[in-house]
């Protein structure tokens, strides 16, 4: 299917971007980027990408990177400022889809895992993360959802942490067209409270999936 965005300044390749990672790493992205990609093509009515993104592009040296970014936009309610609670609940709740859509796969493919709580929050978002611990291909991973409060780049998410690799940040980006969050990019500025003082502009990304 062709693109629907035109490409920026900014874009790197995807191999680029998975030259930057390890033969493990690898893997669990490719998958984790495919299972995003129908995930958004099932649920998401409007254009999307799937865009590796953050310090493993933008350090000079790759290794400095604590955990691999991915970013998922696509989920567009309004114009921008114009979005009502009702779409932030929407929003919340299409996420919580993909963590379930998450378990579903691994109950179908008799893979175990034990479940766990995240308290927190209040009101629809009382109680709305949630983790797992399992065992993939071999390696211990955990996933925990972060659906309660919006991050510093206007997005809600899940970590997924398997061991001897570094973390995987999967963060849907809020009420944004692709076109809209790749001219963003131009403009980004870091989050103050990020440890990652290594890095700084341009806020580089690679498409690993799109329509």
């Amino acid at each position: 299917m062709a693109r629907a965005v035109v490409k920026s300044v900014l874009e790197m390749s995807s191999d680029d971007f998975y030259g930057r990672l390890s033969h493990d790493e690898v893997k669990i992205v490719r998958s984790t980027v495919k299972g995003l990609d129908e995930f958004m093509r099932a649920n998401c009515r409007t254009p999307f990408l799937v865009a590796g993104c953050g310090s493993v592009l933008r350090s000079e040296h790759q290794g400095l990177a604590k955990d691999i970014d991915l970013a998922v936009v696509g989920f567009h309610y309004a114009r921008i400022g114009e979005h009502s609670f009702e779409d932030v609940i929407s929003f919340t709740k299409s996420v919580q889809g993909y963590f379930g859509r998450t378990l579903e796969n691994l109950k179908a493919s008799g893979t175990e895992f034990s479940a766990f709580e995240i308290r927190g929050g209040s009101g629809p978002f009382s109680r709305v993360d949630e983790g797992i611990t399992t065992i993939l291909d071999g390696l211990g991973v955990e996933v925990r959802t972060n659906l309660e409060d919006f991050g510093w780049y206007n997005s809600k998410g899940l970590q997924i942490k398997p061991e001897h690799t570094r973390s995987i940040d999967v963060q849907f980006v809020f009420n944004r067209s692709p076109r809209q969050w790749m001219d963003e990019q131009l403009r980004l500025e870091d989050d103050p409270t990020s440890r990652a003082k290594h890095v700084g502009k341009p806020f580089k990304y690679a498409l690993l999936a799109y329509t």
